[in-house]
Order: structure tokens, then sequence, then C-alpha cells
């Protein structure tokens, strides 16, 4: 039954940030704005949904240091050592709980970089997954 439940709610979030995709594209291009691919929009109603979401009040995470900043040749970084493991256990709450759980618990680590890192995962999953189920047109 959880593993139902868990799917439910990750189905569910995935059709309401279909949804929001959906009336962001309709209201730019209603505005004349810029054309912006899928992926893109998708990274801007996460930010926001990643904005709206407090944190949780139990620090389960400890916090990680900041890294530098990163270059176009190197890799995302929730690829980097550091973060890596945390980000795993954030996706990992995100697919069996929810991804509003996912975000509070990164937001409460208070650590930007992780945070930062988290959103670009979590973005990049969601796209695949969305471009995987034709959800979504893929950018190439």
């Amino acid at each position: 039954m959880r593993m139902a439940e868990s799917s439910n709610n990750l189905e569910q979030e995935i059709a309401e940030l279909q949804q929001k995709i959906a009336e962001k594209k309709a209201m730019m291009e209603g505005m004349g704005s810029e054309v912006r691919t899928e992926k893109e929009v998708l990274r801007e109603v996460v930010r926001e949904k990643i904005a709206a979401t407090p944190p949780t009040d139990v620090l389960s995470f400890p916090s990680v240091p900041a890294s530098s900043g990163a270059s176009a040749t190197e890799p995302p970084s929730y690829l980097s050592d550091e973060l890596r493991p945390k980000i795993q256990e954030f996706a990992k709450v995100a697919l069996e709980k929810s991804l509003g759980d996912a975000i509070s618990l990164a937001k409460a680590t208070k650590n930007a970089a992780l945070i930062d890192a988290f959103h670009d995962y979590i973005v990049d999953e969601l796209y695949e997954k969305l471009v995987a189920e034709a959800k979504l047109r893929e950018v190439k």
C-alpha cells in the first residue's frame, strides 16, 4: 500500500507541475514574452516551489560546506562527492513521500549550495521522467 501511495503522490505532483508549466507558458505567450524551452519553464516552476516551501523544524541533515562556483565544463554540482549523498537522500524522500517534503528538508539545511544542487538534480530527473512519459518534448 505504501508504494502505491507514494507512486500516487509523485504522479499527482507531476500532474500539478505539468499544469503549472502549461499555465506559465500560456501566460508568457499571452504577454508576448520570449519563448523558453519546457525545461527552462520546469526549472522556474520548481524554483518557485522551493521558494514557497518552508523548511522543516527538524534539521535531520548536517550542513554541507558550500563549494566554489562551477564552470561550464564541470559536471553538475549534485554529482560532487560532498553533495551527492545528501542529494540522493532528498531524492529518496521526494520519491517516497513528496517533492514538498524533500524541498523542506533541503531548505532546513540552510545551505545554499546544497539547495541549488538539489534544485538542479530534481529538475533534471523530473524533466527526464516527463520526456519519457511523452508529457514534455525533449530539447535538443
